[in-house]
């Protein structure tokens, strides 16, 4: 059985400073919208836009419209990068130490495979395992310190 779609009730009032064409048709207004549905509306309606990436003046543009001036804009900005960039980077720096670390395992199970069939007791084996196991764990003790680089800039 075939089901019928009723269109939209076209928007009872246009915008501020834009003039309603009559073929676009717009859901009902309600009187209020939170902040947070007001931005999973705008969040859905950029998501089946995504055909064309927003400039930095798209946003500014839409900013304007919305009240927000360009320095609340670039700031948010900024506060948005330094989110996106910290668990990336988290992940990537962790992905990193942990391939290193197999490769130390490896190389070093290999070295002390050799050192002890050629002289029957561990000797010249240990000096690399110190050193590059140094080289692996000082780093990983800083990035614990300080785990997102964009934080040395606040």
């Amino acid at each position: 059985m075939p089901q019928s779609h009723a269109s939209p009730a076209p928007m009872s009032q246009p915008l501020p400073g834009k003039e309603q064409s009559p073929d676009v048709l717009l859901p009902p207004l309600r009187s209020h919208y939170s902040t947070t549905a007001a931005q999973q509306i705008l969040s859905q309606a950029a998501q089946n836009h995504s055909d064309v990436p927003f400039t930095w003046e798209h946003i500014v543009a839409m900013g304007v419209e919305l009240g927000l001036s360009p320095d609340t804009l670039a700031t948010a900005e900024q506060q948005w990068q330094k989110e996106q960039q910290c668990p990336h980077y988290q992940q990537t720096q962790r992905h990193q130490w942990r391939r290193q670390f197999r490769q130390y395992l490896c190389v070093n199970a290999l070295l002390v495979t050799i050192n002890l069939l050629v002289c029957g007791t561990l000797t010249w084996a240990i000096w690399p395992i110190i050193g590059w196991g140094a080289g692996l764990v000082i780093p990983r003790v800083n990035s614990s310190i300080c785990r997102c680089p964009s934080r040395l800039t606040t």
